[in-house]
């Protein structure tokens, strides 16, 4: 079990450094292509940030373990929407000034209540995936026109602001693409495997896995992102990027995975996981939420409240399976 945990987290270094290139390529080539960028800034930067979970839902589900895919994506969705807002808010707090963001958040609740639909069978099935594929695209064009029609809106000026301080020549773009590809695609391939060998030896089930260990592997680089985002100001910023993935992870990356692969759903996490990713949506709807259009302040007791979430959650989680050792 030793080479499996060394292999776990070299994977995970190799899948965040090369998740880092292939979205400040891909931002820097969209810029290249004429894209403004503000659309660059906030559908490259925020959706991009799920691509650890995008690649790693792609290998699982082709390893015929999709389980491991959709468990690492909802996992992810609960440190995105407790652990990272919270320690953000902890280091800010968290201004909110932008219109898009309450929305944004609402069409997250639209998105958990649409999957929590589709899963009552207690199945996601490959119409389940393309369902879910066909939210992400109609999701895709809502956020252009919602950009296009509010200019003044802090949330894409401040993710155009980061767009244009990736800015690099087009052929470095292009090679920090390619080099990204073939290196996220390497990580996430030993990260699988590395993830499915611990579950073995630890008895612990695949999904058990992702829900935990994989998904805080794959999101928390974005806690070091947000808490630098917080010090220079952009806490619209931090939470577009926190909407942004954690609705990528739900429609585009449990999407595919179930397309190629379907996967049955544990009674837990119908009844547990689902639940408890929507209470932590609505409780920053409710934190977020901007009366009279005057900005919103996530204070530090809130983000104190969101990290004891996710701490009751992850004991809550983990109280409920028994460990052996496998052979």
């Amino acid at each position: 079990m030793i080479y499996s945990v060394v292999a776990f987290f070299l994977a995970l270094a190799l899948l965040t450094w090369s998740a880092d290139r292939l979205v400040d390529g891909t931002v820097a080539a969209a810029a290249h292509s004429g894209m403004s960028p503000r659309l660059v800034g906030l559908l490259v930067g925020g959706f991009g940030a799920a691509a650890p979970e995008l690649a790693v839902g792609v290998v699982a589900a082709l390893a015929e373990s999709p389980s491991l895919a959709v468990g690492t994506a909802w996992g992810a969705n609960m440190v995105l929407l407790s652990l990272i807002v919270g320690s953000a808010a902890l280091a800010g707090p968290l201004v909110v000034r932008s219109g898009l963001v309450t929305r944004e958040l609402m069409v997250l609740a639209v998105a958990i209540g649409l999957t929590a639909l589709l899963a009552l069978d207690r199945e996601l099935s490959r119409w389940d995936g393309l369902g879910l594929l066909v939210a992400f695209s109609l999701l895709l064009g809502w956020t252009v026109r919602q950009i296009r029609r509010s200019p003044h809106d802090p949330l894409p000026n401040e993710a155009a602001q980061g767009a244009q301080a990736l800015a690099m020549p087009a052929w470095r773009a292009w090679a920090w693409i390619a080099l990204g590809v073939i290196v996220l695609a390497a990580s996430a391939r030993l990260l699988v495997w590395a993830a499915a060998d611990m579950a073995h030896w630890l008895g612990a089930g695949e999904w058990l896995v992702g829900l935990t260990a994989m998904a805080a592997g794959t999101a928390l680089p974005e806690l070091v992102a947000c808490v630098a985002l917080i010090r220079r100001g952009m806490s619209d910023l931090v939470l577009g990027h926190v909407v942004g993935a954690s609705l990528f992870n739900l429609l585009a990356v449990v999407g595919l995975a179930v397309l190629l692969t379907p996967v049955g759903i544990e009674y837990a996490a119908l009844h547990r996981d689902l639940p408890a990713m929507a209470g932590l949506t609505l409780a920053l709807v409710v934190l977020a939420w901007r009366p009279g259009r005057r900005a919103a302040r996530v204070q530090p007791w809130a983000g104190a409240l969101l990290l004891a979430a996710y701490v009751a959650y992850l004991g809550w989680v983990l109280g409920g399976y028994g460990f052996s050792a496998g052979g």
